[in-house]
Formats: C-alpha cells, structure tokens, sequence
C-alpha cells in the first residue's frame, strides 16, 4: 500500500512542487521564489517523513485515508485556482496570475491580453517590415 501512494504521488502531484513555482513567480523574483519553495519543500517532506512512522503506529490505515482525502482536497483547490499554463511564455505568467483567482476566469483573461497582444506584435512587424523595406531601398539608390 505504501509503495502504491508513493508511486501515484510521484507521477501526479509531485513534481508540481516543482514545476509550479517556477511558473508564477515574475522574472525579477524567480530566483528568489524558488529557493524559498525549494527549502519549503524539503523541510515539509523532511516533516512528513517524520512524522509517517508515528503517524502510522497510531493510526494505521487511517492515515492512507487521511492521505487521500488531502489530495482529494487538493485536486479541488487545483482546479478552481491554478490556471492551465500550457503553450504560454513565462513573460506571458505576470498577465494570467496578475487577474482573478479563479483559473477559468484568469485563464479567459489571459488568452485575451494574449490576443490583443498577438495583435499589437503583428501590427507593429508589420510596421517594421515595411520601415525595413524602405530603409533597404534608400540604401540601394544611395550606393548606386
């Protein structure tokens, strides 16, 4: 049983600990962030870890059950706060957290700014490139 919660953990929840983090943060804080969620990290699975073989004398099963009703709960608090990030820069990360809490809401929000801002990018390569085609052709007639 125990080798069945580690293993699910391990390709599930466990390297959001991970992933997440580096995600959210802005640029100028990300560094920082992370060394914070790392030695968060460690110190709670250190505290786990400890905790487990008492935990497990007193309880017994119960605290598989204990277990999975934590995940249960965080799989509801994942999917109503934590937008999906899939396909977005990190740049693009200060607009999707900077909105609502709820991850449909920011999510939508995103997607919007994302769009104006493909649009803004577009208009002004657009600009770019015609400003470059003419800077070409007045270095062509001024070399000739």
């Amino acid at each position: 049983m125990v080798y069945l919660v580690v293993a699910s953990f391990a390709f599930s929840w466990g390297p959001c600990g991970w992933l997440i983090p580096s995600e959210i943060f802005p640029t100028h804080l990300r560094a920082r962030a992370n060394s914070v969620t790392t030695s968060t990290n460690w110190i709670s699975n250190f505290a786990v870890t400890l905790t487990s073989p008492i935990l497990l004398q007193i309880a017994g099963w119960r605290l598989f059950l204990a277990f999975s009703i934590i995940m249960a709960v965080n799989m509801a608090l994942i999917y109503l706060f934590l937008p999906e990030t899939k396909n977005m820069t990190l740049e693009e990360m200060d607009s999707l957290f900077a909105g609502s809490v709820w991850a449909f809401r920011s999510a939508t929000s995103a997607r919007k700014s994302e769009n104006c801002h493909s649009a803004d990018t577009a208009a002004t390569a657009s600009d770019t490139t015609a400003a470059d085609a003419s800077l070409d052709s007045y270095e062509l007639t001024a070399t000739v």
